[in-house]
């Protein structure tokens, strides 16, 4: 991984301890810093207050969902990185997202290759 990607910053909002504990380990098998938030309302003031260069967001979550977080997210930054994380098959997310794309999609439980290989492609991605 390139210098600039171990010194990014990701935030995973989910409302589930164990998903947020378990994906954090991993990112930080990255040298990755990690941030956390249990909904989309913590997340959004996380995002806002704070250099994030991607996001982990989970599609289930009471109140906000991460369709509409995810909203929130690209009226704060229009270039927000983000990954779409749920247990619902992708053409089932998608749908959440009506007409805008969708970011990237990791299917829950996590396979922890495809996990890594992922948010290490688009931490070298962006811009």
């Amino acid at each position: 991984m390139n210098e600039a990607a171990t010194k990014a910053t990701v935030l995973i909002i989910d409302d589930s301890k164990p998903v947020r504990e378990i994906a954090a380990d991993m990112l930080r098998l990255l040298n990755l810093e990690v941030l956390t938030a249990v909904s989309g309302q913590e997340g959004i003031a996380l995002f806002q207050s704070n250099p994030i260069d991607l996001v982990l967001l989970d599609m289930n979550m009471p109140e906000m969902d991460g369709a509409a977080a995810y909203q929130a997210l690209q009226d704060i930054n229009p270039h927000v990185q983000a990954i779409v994380c749920t247990s619902e098959s992708k053409s089932k997310a998608a749908l959440r997202f009506g007409d805008r794309e969708m970011p990237p999609y990791l299917h829950k439980p996590f396979d922890t290759t495809i996990f890594l290989d992922t948010v290490t492609a688009i931490l070298q991605n962006n811009p």
